[in-house]
């Protein structure tokens, strides 16, 4: 009985431990990437090309996946267009159907997570199961965190990610900007507050 009360009481944290597994996901794979990115295609040996050409074959097909998934959910479940945009933002139909897809997933993830340590308790195997879950999230969290830390900060060390206001932009009512758009002439107005804000990103992902 305190089994079967220990798996209810646990399993918001497994939920949330998978959640963010799930959210994160394809990280840390898609860093395998990164040493093809540091020789020019024509200067990598036939291994090598041969790997980043499957690599690149086998991540194609996982996004493709995931956003025709997406599709499926948002047109059957929700009964909105999905539509697959790349706009720099995570603000779209596309990512919000991708966070529910995400929660049903942690969902019965961690719900076959409880079964299977209720199990290992019946056969009275003590595995910290829990404990390596909680550890293995947080060092997976903390790292993907870095990353974004970093890119985005460089981003703005360097100013790439927000470009100065265009004419178009500046002659625009303020009422007719997007959030997004009232944002991005904000940070590009400004070179220096850009360049402070992404210090201040590097330095979040350096501590």
């Amino acid at each position: 009985m305190h089994a079967v009360i220990d798996a209810i009481r646990l399993y918001p944290l497994r939920l949330l431990c998978f959640y963010w597994i799930c959210f994160v996901f394809p990280f840390p794979l898609d860093l395998v990437g990164l040493p093809f990115q540091l020789v020019e295609p024509k200067n990598q040996p036939a291994w090598m090309s041969y790997v980043a050409e499957q690599y690149g074959k086998a991540f194609s097909k996982l996004y493709s996946t995931k956003n025709e998934a997406c599709e499926w959910v948002g047109a059957n479940v929700f009964d909105v267009k999905v539509v697959i945009q790349f706009t720099g933002s995570g603000d779209t139909m596309r990512n919000y159907v991708g966070c529910f897809c995400t929660g049903v997933i942690a969902a019965a993830a961690a719900l076959a997570w409880s079964i299977m340590v209720l199990f290992l308790r019946l056969l009275n195997v003590r595995w910290q199961l829990d404990t390596w879950l909680h550890r293995f999230t947080r060092v997976l969290v903390r790292f993907f965190l870095i990353q974004m830390l970093f890119g985005y900060g460089f981003a703005k060390v360097y100013p790439m990610q927000f470009a100065p206001p265009s004419s178009f932009r500046l002659a625009q009512q303020l009422g007719d900007m997007s959030p997004m758009g009232l944002l991005w002439t904000f940070m590009g107005f400004s070179t220096p507050y850009q360049i402070f804000t992404g210090g201040v990103e590097v330095l979040g992902a350096c501590c």
